[in-house]
């Protein structure tokens, strides 16, 4: 080429390198800075987890503070898989492309374009130290002003029986303002981007956001085929129509139902439904309210999940039961006459210490064998049945080594979130009234866990009597109780250099 080619191309080159190698650099300067802020908020982080571990030795109760235990398997549950860090590409290998080389000095004069409009608009927009301060005194008012409300959770509910917690709830003061002013960061660009709307998606999903329902409920008498098709396609318009997502198995004998969504959405949906009369209202005879089929239902919710942990998608299935036991139809037992009596977690907890007592694990073996119970020495005694499905169950009751166990003793049950024990109760009920070799048995009573696992954390987040982790099925695989899950992940934040909390 000529010589003012030549020499046009190299000068050309060189200012591109130039400009990668200021790119390069204000990155690895923000990486620095950002290292630097963990730095200087660990040592506050460090003593709150140690003032977290303390307090949760501290609150220990009497019941809870045994000389000696059984030893308990060890912790087999899933771990989050990491994350592998971005990686900076060099740019500078297609210098040698005219046409990209083009196309970069095509952007790059838009840009100038673009900053020379933008400082005509805004004569404070020169001074660039000046808008940075006034977006970090920005960000840090709208932090703030978070933490000034709280956590959402803290709000009392309106409705009694939604019963609420915070995902980051007993995080330390310093690593839950890191993952709000994350969060607080983020909005603002989402607020302020001119960018397409898949990457306003983008960053709308780094936070923190998303809310998780637990909830099943019996109907009896069971629905006919009309109210079927009317409860199953109210529950998924109204799902859809307020961006919610997840698992419902739908049963003639009721709902089951694990749930994502955003924090409002869950909740205008659990009201929804609360209304909901199916086509068959009903009065209270004492009250003389009108009562609807899910007018006493228990909806247990988590806030503040990380969006990795909210379903794709709203799936309805239709299955005959909700808890496959094989007991459809004339089989079932009635939960309304012959189910166990609920008990609450606190009045649960003290059971687990009483002599003559027995407690059955209703999951599958596999769930059991990351975390269960484990009741003082001179309290009840656990049983596994040790089964891999449900079906299994009504078989391993007729058991004579079954009913040897549980002569002559309280028995407890409990289960992740409840719905497997109702039918299970009932059917021992069932056998303890109308069957004979049961009857003689003696049992002194036949109690279940109210709202499963998953309410006895929300009551005793240290763990209270549980041991290892809770297998559940949605995204978070399993968990430990919400105090030691802090503990554990403050840990990790603190060796995070953008203090994300996951």
């Amino acid at each position: 080429m000529p010589d003012s080619e030549s020499s046009d191309y190299e000068a050309n080159r060189n200012i591109a390198m130039e400009d990668e190698q200021a790119k390069m650099m204000k990155k690895q300067k923000q990486k620095h800075t950002r290292k630097r802020q963990c730095r200087d908020d660990a040592p506050n982080a460090a003593l709150m987890v140690s003032n977290i571990e303390k307090k949760s030795s501290d609150r220990k109760s009497s019941n809870e503070i045994i000389s000696h235990r059984r030893p308990f398997m060890n912790d087999t549950g899933k771990t989050p898989k990491k994350r592998g860090k971005s990686s900076i590409t060099d740019s500078s290998d297609d210098d040698d492309n005219p046409s990209k080389r083009h196309t970069r000095e095509k952007k790059s004069k838009k840009s100038k374009k673009r900053k020379k409009k933008q400082t005509k608009h805004n004569p404070h927009s020169s001074c660039e130290e000046d808008s940075n301060n006034s977006k970090k005194t920005k960000m840090d008012h709208n932090v703030d002003r978070t933490m000034k409300q709280g956590i959402q959770l803290t709000q009392k509910e309106v409705d009694e029986k939604v019963i609420s917690s915070s995902a980051i709830e007993f995080y330390p003061e310093e690593v839950k303002h890191l993952q709000l002013q994350k969060n607080e960061k983020n909005a603002m660009l989402v607020e302020k981007s001119d960018v397409v709307v898949e990457k306003q998606v983008k960053q709308v999903d780094k936070i923190n956001n998303v809310t998780l329902l637990l909830f099943y409920q019996y109907v009896e008498p069971p629905w006919d085929e009309t109210q079927f098709q009317t409860a199953l396609k109210f529950v998924t318009d109204q799902g859809n129509k307020r961006q919610i997502t997840g698992r419902m198995r739908v049963a003639r004998e009721g709902l089951n139902c694990t749930l994502t969504g955003p924090r409002d959405g869950i909740r205008a949906w659990c009201s929804a439904l609360r209304k909901f009369d199916g086509g068959r209202p009903r009065i209270d005879p004492e009250t003389g309210e009108k009562l609807t089929e899910f007018a006493k239902t228990e909806f247990k919710l988590t806030d503040d999940l990380p969006p990795k942990q909210r379903f794709p998608k709203l799936h309805a299935f239709e299955v005959v039961e909700l808890v496959n036991y094989g007991l459809a139809g004339t089989r079932a037992p009635e939960i309304g006459s012959y189910g166990g009596t609920h008990l609450e977690p606190e009045d649960y907890h003290k059971k687990m210490c009483e002599k003559d007592t027995v407690i059955i694990d209703v999951r599958n073996h596999y769930e059991a064998n990351i975390g269960r119970f484990d009741p003082p020495e001179g309290g009840a005694k656990m049983i596994d049945p040790m089964m891999r499905k449900s079906t299994e169950f009504p078989v391993w009751l007729d058991n004579p080594e079954t009913k040897e166990m549980l002569k002559g003793k309280q028995v407890l049950m409990y289960c992740t979130g409840g719905v497997r024990c109702e039918r299970a109760s009932a059917l021992l009920k069932q056998k303890m009234e109308t069957e004979e070799d049961t009857k003689a048995l003696g049992i002194k009573g036949v109690y279940q866990l109210q709202g499963g696992i998953d309410k006895y954390f929300k009551k005793f987040p240290e763990g209270g009597l549980w041991r290892g982790k809770n297998y559940v099925f949605d995204k978070r695989f399993a968990h430990a109780p919400p105090a030691v899950e802090a503990v554990d992940r403050t840990k990790k934040v603190l060796h995070k250099d953008n203090g994300d909390i996951e």
